[in-house]
């Protein structure tokens, strides 16, 4: 009954706030299924970049290494960093198979990120903004749609590109 009372209460002040910004689903190139395409972030580049330099340096160090305790902790610090390296990559071919959003006509959200569980919840895009609001999961992103291709503007240098399924 609780459970309820609180879906009932999220579900009305949702509601009340989606009249009150003035936003809209009157966006219809949103409204279908949209499967993650790329992830370009900055930052998450330059670390696979570092680490891939760092295992380099230290499989090429391997070779003039000599002494026994020196080359058994370089090949520790070179798995330590191969498995953080192999992790990294498969987490975001991880997020890239696995995450995908469906935007219904009627504001309706269903969705999955990476290994989480579905979710559902209800969306609104703002012509003025070109901002995209989900609501539980809650957050906001300035979104470019061009035909099957939607561009999550992270900011001036990240973004995450979906692309429409049919």
């Amino acid at each position: 009954m609780k459970n309820l009372v609180q879906t009932l209460f999220v579900t009305i002040t949702l509601s009340v706030l989606v009249a009150s910004c003035g936003q809209t689903n009157s966006n219809p190139a949103l409204v279908g299924k949209w499967k993650m395409n790329s992830i370009e972030i900055k930052q998450y580049a330059e670390r696979i970049e570092q680490m891939e330099g760092l295992i380099k340096s230290l499989n090429d160090s391997l070779a003039i290494i000599t002494d026994t305790a020196k080359l058994a902790k370089t090949k520790q610090e070179l798995v330590y960093y191969q498995q953080n390296l192999d992790g990294m990559k498969s987490n975001m071919d991880s997020s890239l198979k696995n995450t995908f959003w469906t935007f219904d006509g009627n504001g309706q959200l269903s969705g999955q990120e990476a290994d989480r569980k579905n979710y559902t919840g209800y969306w609104n895009y703002n012509d003025k903004t070109k901002m995209l609001t989900r609501y539980l999961p809650a957050d906001s992103v300035k979104v470019a749609v061009k035909g099957d291709t939607m561009v999550l503007n992270l900011d001036s240098i990240n973004h995450i590109t979906f692309v429409k399924s049919k």
